[in-house]
């Protein structure tokens, strides 16, 4: 996931689990532009900590994208009842992923085949939060925070 951002992407800061999130979060530093947070994590559902968030932070001043291989319609209407304002089913398209970022920021999803021109031009987000629960992650740049044993 974080290799499908990273061109449109100013800054990604990753969290091992839930506590973590909530801490980065609520410390009162800068408030994320996006959050993408996996319904299965360590310690604490994605659920708990998307209900915490709600009760700090609207929807539209901290969107929620719910990532889970969860695909039930129970599964999802729980999500969209804990707060989020998405939730994607793994796996995904990136296209999907680009374009569901996208439209909780207002911002026209660029064509996968555009995305470097379109980097060049202006970064689309300042700030990305994903709290995911396995990710395999591999080279960083210079925007790389904590990161997760995951694999998206």
């Amino acid at each position: 996931m974080e290799s499908i951002l990273r061109p449109l992407v100013k800054n990604i800061r990753l969290c091992m689990d839930g506590p973590e999130a909530l801490a980065l979060i609520e410390d009162g530093g800068q408030l994320p532009d996006i959050i993408l947070l996996d319904v299965m994590l360590p310690t604490s559902s994605g659920l708990q900590v998307c209900r915490r968030l709600r009760q700090h932070f609207s929807p539209m001043d901290l969107p929620i994208l719910l990532v889970s291989g969860k695909s039930s319609k129970d599964s999802i209407v729980q999500g969209l009842e804990a707060g989020a304002n998405d939730y994607i089913i793994k796996p995904f398209d990136s296209a999907e992923l680009i374009s569901r970022v996208a439209c909780q920021l207002s911002v026209p999803a660029p064509h996968p085949a555009s995305i470097a021109c379109r980097v060049l031009s202006h970064m689309l987000l300042s700030d990305l939060v994903l709290v995911l629960s396995r990710a395999a992650v591999v080279g960083r740049r210079e925007c790389a925070a904590v990161c997760l044993p995951t694999s998206c």
